[in-house]
């Protein structure tokens, strides 16, 4: 997950106005004067009496497959870029206030493939200035427990995994990011409470909204219960639950009863929750070696459905993934001498939904996409690193994919080459 914080984020919010007058100003002009100083690459952190924490960052994509999997049988090339600005205060009582703000351009290949999960899990095809997170945090009894309220990213506090968590740095496909059958909420006004009663043990608990209005945050949102088990120096084995109270899912069978798609209504069929649970872990071998597994699983017994507003008739439903694994590596150039790149490795699995093929679409197919990613990434210098991927798919989307004569694709190759500015 990417964190960013940045000063522009500063001059937008203290530099302007005059609620905070002349204190911030002089603040903002002592950030820069220590920014200055500073040796750009990754999050970087002023230790003087203002505890300022800073961040710009751009990440530059580039991807191609020879062959994509839509029908046309043609080479594609695409990319995207996206931007990373922030500011971030702490303060003696323990507390942090963050602001993370993105913005990005492109889709790269992600609606050129058909595969479960996206092949860019970086492209933001926004193209403005947004506020990804603005919340606050604070600690109490001795940093045992921590609180943050305020706009969140669930997937800053549920399914973290340092080997496989972050794409402007580590895997560029989605399912190597954070599991594939987890339905995060998007950003959203939220709460996040993490108890450490020991070293040991961390339980945390996160709540999302999913109202696109303020005034409607209720209990109708995103839930999630993670407990993260380190019994082992530099390791975290993760269990997570979590509940989408909001999903508005349709069971594949009650259609069927009801009179299949096109004649079934939402009125006939009550909306069902989406849940699951979730194993997430990675554990430091050497100071050059590490290794992470992931699993996760889900209802998959409805989806989500496009009604005519007009007949509330279901004309559509879209098919669920079930289950999801993946495992793997990722190594330090320390071993070569590089002590600034690193080599990551990962091969995983996908499932499809075996009801929506029961009672929806018997053409439907929903056994397992199998799917690999390599990376190397070169540090050419402290705060610029360019990685090439590659990604390799077996049975993409379960062998629900075509070419132009209508035979089934075995497999799907994308290339990626990926520049990353950090300053």
């Amino acid at each position: 997950m990417k964190r960013s914080i940045a000063l522009i984020a500063a001059a937008l919010l203290f530099g302007a106005g005059q609620l905070f007058a002349a204190t911030v100003e002089e603040e903002v002009a002592q950030l820069k004067k220590e920014v200055a100083g500073l040796q750009a690459g990754g999050s970087q952190s002023v230790t003087g009496a203002l505890g300022i924490v800073t961040e710009v960052g751009g990440t530059f994509i580039f991807q191609g497959s020879p062959k994509i999997n839509d029908g046309s049988d043609r080479s594609k090339f695409n990319g995207s870029y996206s931007l990373d600005l922030g500011f971030g205060k702490e303060f003696s009582s323990g507390a942090l206030a963050y602001l993370h703000i993105t913005a990005g351009i492109g889709d790269g290949l992600n609606n050129y493939l058909q595969t479960y999960g996206a092949v860019n899990a970086d492209a933001d095809n926004d193209g403005h200035l947004s506020i990804s997170e603005l919340w606050y945090e604070q600690s109490f009894f001795d940093k045992k427990l921590t609180a943050t309220f305020g706009k969140l990213n669930p997937a800053g506090y549920i399914d973290e995994n340092e080997y496989a968590n972050d794409e402007t740095s580590q895997f560029l496909n989605s399912s190597f990011v954070n599991s594939a059958v987890l339905d995060f909420a998007d950003n959203n006004v939220g709460f996040r409470a993490t108890y450490s009663p020991a070293d040991l043990i961390d339980v945390t608990y996160a709540y999302i909204a999913t109202s696109d209005e303020v005034e409607n945050f209720d209990s109708n949102g995103f839930n999630a219960v993670q407990i993260n088990v380190k019994p082992v120096e530099n390791g975290n084995y993760r269990i997570y639950a979590w509940l989408n109270n909001t999903k508005n899912l349709y069971g594949y069978k009650k259609i069927e009863d009801n009179g299949g798609l096109g004649a079934a209504t939402e009125n006939d069929i009550k909306a069902q929750k989406g849940y699951g649970f979730g194993f997430s872990a990675d554990q430091k071998v050497s100071e050059s070696f590490g290794v992470f597994a992931r699993a996760g699983f889900k209802q998959s017994a409805a989806g989500e459905v496009e009604v005519d507003t007009t007949t509330s008739v279901i004309d559509s439903a879209e098919p669920s993934l079930s289950v999801a694994w993946s495992v793997g590596a990722q190594v330090s150039g320390s071993l070569w001498s590089r002590e600034n790149d690193k080599a990551g490795i990962a091969v995983g699995q996908v499932y499809g939904s075996e009801d929506y093929k029961k009672y929806i679409d018997n053409n439907e197919k929903s056994g397992a996409q199998t799917q690999g990613e390599l990376y190397y990434s070169f540090a050419l210098s402290e705060n610029f690193a360019i990685t090439p991927s590659v990604q390799y798919f077996l049975n993409p989307a379960g062998g629900n994919t075509v070419d132009a004569n209508g035979d089934e694709i075995k497999n799907a190759v994308v290339y990626g080459l990926r520049a990353q500015i950090n300053f």
